[in-house]
């Protein structure tokens, strides 16, 4: 009775097909095993996009020759928003199609902002409300930013504005801007 039993389980069709299965299975595991890690090499299971977290990025003042650079000390976000330009409208009724014709006419730059939590010991936090009480070409410093990567943006500009605020509950903090003035080299 237990070998009709086994002959009947042995053959039955369902068997069959699992027991073919998982031969297959085996005959081509090496090939799925090598799809699976290329799989996950390449990302293509979880996406391919790189990204960085802030922290460890860095503005630093470089004085007005921008031979070595100090870190501004707590920095919690700084926000670039680097160069804008300018364009006159030049559509004429000699121009060639229905789409407005654009000249650049000027290059600006922007700012860029950042917030920190104030240590009026700071010589780094002291300097910014200096550099904004300084007037002409003295008050122009070089600036850098450093991204976590390793990129750097290097420009000068003149502290446009500071402040810092206080609550009963809070961390006193400062924030501020940098007016960016002329071209930003950017080594990415």
């Amino acid at each position: 009775m237990q070998l009709a039993l086994l002959f009947v389980t042995m053959f039955h069709p369902l068997t069959v097909i699992a027991l073919l299965a998982i031969a297959a299975i085996a005959a081509h595991a090496k090939a799925i095993l090598g799809w699976i890690l290329t799989a996950l090499a390449s990302g293509a299971l979880f996406g391919t996009t790189i990204a960085y977290p802030g922290y460890g990025s860095k503005l630093a003042s470089g004085g007005t020759t921008g031979a070595s650079y100090t870190n501004i000390a707590q920095l919690k976000k700084f926000n670039f928003s680097g160069l804008k330009a300018e364009f006159d409208d030049i559509t004429n009724l000699d121009s060639p199609s229905i789409f407005k014709e654009w000249m650049k006419t000027i290059v600006d730059g922007d700012t860029v902002q950042f917030d920190g939590v104030m240590n009026p010991a700071d010589a780094t936090t002291q300097a910014l409300l200096t550099n904004i009480a300084t007037a002409g070409a003295s008050a122009l410093f070089f600036w850098k930013i450093t991204l976590t990567n390793g990129s750097t943006l290097i420009f000068t500009g003149y502290v446009q504005d500071f402040k810092f605020g206080a609550e009963y509950n809070k961390a006193i903090t400062f924030s501020g801007a940098i007016k960016i003035v002329g071209n930003v080299t950017a080594t990415w």
